[in-house]
């Protein structure tokens, strides 16, 4: 293709920035590889410098393949429609809270050090490659059904992580409330950073319960890993690997893809068995009997209505006491409201 013809850019929200007398012009100004742009406009990259590139306007056909639900064929569909169809979630709504288990794996950064310790690493002139997600997955609780996707080899290569980004956004908009290993401080604000770089909206609003948080916070293993908690509980544990795996991840390789996802698809099933093992124990859980619409009672643990009185024993504030009730599962949890009683002024004598 000729360098002399005129270019289009669009941002990720598919608007029209301004058009360029050429790709060397605007590979200039806008600090890329001419190469890289080049690929974009002639279909064999999807983005450069965070932006699209096209030689028509009117830019309509093969916008990009956010999963296999969407055609891009389909002349209808721009990105603009994205938020409509996030909100495409199903009307009918299962009784009671969809907690969503989930975990993510991301590609390590790839730099230039003069040493492996303690080294402040220039993100100007040392960091060659960042991070982006390498695979995801999540699972409902009571659901058999696992939910999955991961780069390819050339999306890989391409450190493009787009097409694979909208199913867990989707999922995330579906949950009520959100489980993950560390998940507060690493795998929602890693997912929302990749949202952010491709232009999409955020997810509609969850709860988030966090097992390493409530490991931290009720209990003192030895180590608060996935792997130690579950071993010492005796269940399952995750998968063995080691570095090389992710090293196989970035450089493309097919079958270090299929077993990364594998990894990260034991990573959920296990997480799921330490949540429902750990949960009756943990104290500020979300509460799920208010995702109930009946009058039943609910365990605010785990909404389950087969509740027992707790004989002998009250559950106090500073002003009023509740009755105690124990779920099947374990957890206990009080009355709606508080008994009735009167308090009886106690005045000390004063001094004189």
């Amino acid at each position: 293709m000729s360098k002399s013809k005129k270019i289009y850019q669009y941002t990720l929200e598919g608007k029209l920035v301004k058009p360029w007398d050429s790709i060397s012009d605007a590979a200039k100004v806008m600090g890329c590889n001419e190469s890289t742009i080049r690929r974009v406009v002639n279909g064999q990259r999807k983005q450069a410098c965070n932006f699209y590139w096209r030689e028509a306007q009117e830019w309509i056909d093969n916008f990009i393949k956010y999963g296999t639900e969407y055609d891009p064929k389909d002349v209808a569909f721009k990105y603009d429609n994205v938020e409509k169809k996030l909100k495409e979630i199903p009307a009918v709504k299962q009784e009671g809270p969809k907690i969503l288990f989930i975990d993510v794996e991301t590609s390590p950064l790839l730099s230039f050090t003069w040493g492996v310790w303690n080294q402040n690493i220039s993100t100007k002139d040392q960091l060659i490659s960042d991070w982006h997600i390498i695979t995801w997955v999540c699972k409902f609780l009571g659901e058999d059904k696992v939910y999955s996707d991961r780069c390819t080899s050339q999306e890989m290569l391409e450190e493009d992580d787009s097409r694979m980004l909208l199913g867990i956004h989707k999922l995330l908009s579906e949950a009520d409330i959100v489980v993950g290993h560390n998940s507060k401080k690493f795998d929602i604000p890693k997912l929302n950073t990749r949202f952010l770089m491709h232009g999409m909206i955020p997810p509609t609003h969850f709860k988030q319960f966090d097992t390493l948080e409530a490991a931290r916070k009720h209990f003192k293993f030895t180590s608060n890993r996935l792997d130690f908690i579950n071993k010492a509980l005796g269940l399952e544990a995750k998968t063995d690997t080691n570095f090389q795996l992710w090293k196989d991840c970035v450089m493309g390789k097919e079958e270090a893809l299929l077993k990364m996802q594998q990894y990260n698809i034991n990573d959920v099933v296990i997480l799921e068995q330490n949540y429902l093992k750990i949960r009756s124990f943990i104290h500020g859980h979300p509460n799920l009997d208010m995702y109930y619409d009946d009058t039943t009672p609910h365990c605010p643990t785990c909404g389950s209505t087969k509740l027992a009185l707790v004989p002998d024993k009250s559950f106090y504030t500073q002003a009023v006491k509740y009755q105690l009730y124990r779920c099947e599962c374990g957890a206990l949890s009080r009355a709606k409201q508080a008994d009735k009683f009167e308090f009886k002024k106690k005045i000390s004598a004063i001094p004189r």
